[in-house]
């Protein structure tokens, strides 16, 4: 039976590059589905070209190519991340940290109930979130082009890191600036304790990427 040559497995690599397949890891996962096919192929048909085999390949993946199976891709890196946040986080509340991790929580709660004027504390709070992200994002990007600039390749993985497996946008301070910044804001004990608990762990996702 006919067997794909490596300047053939090449091939499909350049053109899943040429379908708007840019990450590696995902244009790896399509080469190996679609050599397969075109094994399978010529099984029945060996004389069939190598062109010809790819083209009945794609015409498979329907009018919207690649761009179904890049978006599963990426959601179930997403899901891989987060998960790997969630054992991050029980392997990480373990003594003492977990004692140092309550202890934070209880001095910002302690903190936003002594203060009286809570807009200056949270200005506070969230400049630091802000410097906390851009740095996050800077060292990242840094370290991912170094990694590109290596193996001449780029990796939805990388990006799902910088992104933190989506939560990114659930932790997007912007989206919380109307309520802690709110003019009639009344402020609880309920209240100054979620908002405790939520920084504390803001600033823990971004210790688990550095870990």
């Amino acid at each position: 039976m006919k067997k794909l040559t490596a300047h053939e497995i090449d091939e499909i690599y350049e053109f899943t590059k040429r379908h708007y397949v840019e990450w590696y890891d995902v244009q790896t996962e399509l080469v190996d589905h679609l050599a397969t096919g075109i094994e399978d192929q010529w099984k029945n048909f060996p004389h069939r070209s190598f062109d010809q085999a790819l083209t009945r390949e794609f015409k498979k993946f329907g009018i919207s190519g690649f761009y179904d199976l890049v978006e599963q891709k990426t959601n179930a890196l997403n899901k891989l991340y987060r998960r790997q946040i969630w054992i991050y986080f029980k392997d990480f509340f373990g003594l003492p940290k977990v004692i140092i991790t309550l202890f934070s929580i209880w001095t910002l709660y302690e903190l936003l109930n002594f203060v009286r004027d809570k807009k200056n504390i949270m200005w506070t709070f969230l400049i630091a979130i802000v410097l906390v992200h851009l740095f996050h994002i800077i060292t990242s990007k840094i370290n991912i082009r170094i990694k590109q600039k290596r193996t001449g390749r780029k990796w939805l993985v990388d990006n799902i890191l910088i992104q933190l497996g989506g939560m990114a946008h659930f932790l997007n301070i912007g989206i919380w600036i109307h309520f802690f910044f709110k003019s009639d804001r009344v402020w609880t004990n309920t209240s100054e304790l979620i908002v405790s608990i939520g920084i504390v762990m803001y600033f823990l996702c971004f210790i688990f990427q550095y870990m």
